[in-house]
């Protein structure tokens, strides 16, 4: 299983520092709970040793790894409060990808009778979560995959949600200082601007070596001038300097006039 991340700082470097850490080691610790069988557990010790009851045990191993990345944005939120990191946030995209034989199992990490045995290592699964306007989009068949969501002022269910939060949008910001809706950090607007990740899963299989697969993980100062399709058809026309082609979409994005900060990473699959 591989991890990739793209984080957006904002109000100083600290939280994105921090995150560089922290994210990884939740996700690892959200990834690795375990609860045994019940055949292994003793009712007696359990019962008394531990705060879960035995249907919250099982609804934890049972979670979906969407569901563990949602829980690990969210401690990890809280553990930058506990650091005291109070005056900076970031926007986040992360993913986790697997292949082979780690999809034999779904979402809900029961045995996945569809997958095809003779065609795993073909098949790979792509787990996005992301806070914020910084995006991870999937390259496949030559068609684009948004595998995440734009946390904007300018999404209608958003701003409704910070309304009913008692807050407000005032010239396109939240409380007029955040043009981000989400966030790790800013604590001193997390009443209004939360950590809740948006979360997807996507399986794919490649069925032959020219059938070019990748993800590409940018911040907004890319997707403010590219499209999705767009920034795929690029890497696509490119893909003989595939080692160089996150470093052409940079180039590319500030010819077309982008004015943000722009960090691009480019993941290959074949």
């Amino acid at each position: 299983m591989a991890m990739l991340a793209v984080a957006d700082g904002h109000g100083g470097r600290d939280i994105v520092e921090f995150l560089e850490d922290a994210l990884l080691y939740h996700v690892s610790e959200e990834l690795q709970l375990y609860q045994p069988d019940e055949a292994d557990v003793d009712p007696v010790s359990s019962s008394s040793s531990s705060s879960c009851t035995r249907d919250q045990q099982l609804t934890i191993q049972n979670d979906s790894i969407p569901a563990r990345l949602e829980r690990a944005f969210l401690i990890t939120d809280i553990h930058s409060k506990a650091m005291e990191l109070m005056s900076s946030g970031a926007t986040v995209a992360m993913c986790l990808v697997t292949r082979g034989s780690n999809n034999i199992y779904n979402s809900n990490c029961g045995l996945n009778k569809n997958v095809n045995n003779d065609n795993m290592e073909n098949t790979w699964t792509i787990y996005a979560a992301n806070a914020g306007d910084a995006r991870i989009v999937l390259g496949h068949g030559g068609r684009a995959y948004r595998m995440t969501k734009d946390h904007r002022t300018d999404d209608p269910e958003e701003v409704q949600r910070i309304e009913e939060s008692g807050g407000f949008i005032f010239k396109g910001r939240v409380l007029g200082i955040l043009a981000v809706t989400r966030s790790l950090g800013d604590h001193c607007m997390k009443e209004y601007v939360i950590a809740k990740p948006y979360t997807s899963e996507k399986t794919i299989t490649v069925t032959s070596e020219r059938d070019i697969s990748f993800i590409i993980l940018a911040c907004d100062g890319l997707w403010d001038v590219f499209r999705d399709q767009e920034a795929v058809d690029f890497v696509l026309d490119r893909i003989a300097e595939k080692e160089l082609v996150a470093k052409y979409l940079v180039e590319e994005a500030l010819k077309k006039g982008s004015t943000d900060n722009i960090t691009v990473s480019v993941a290959f699959l074949t």
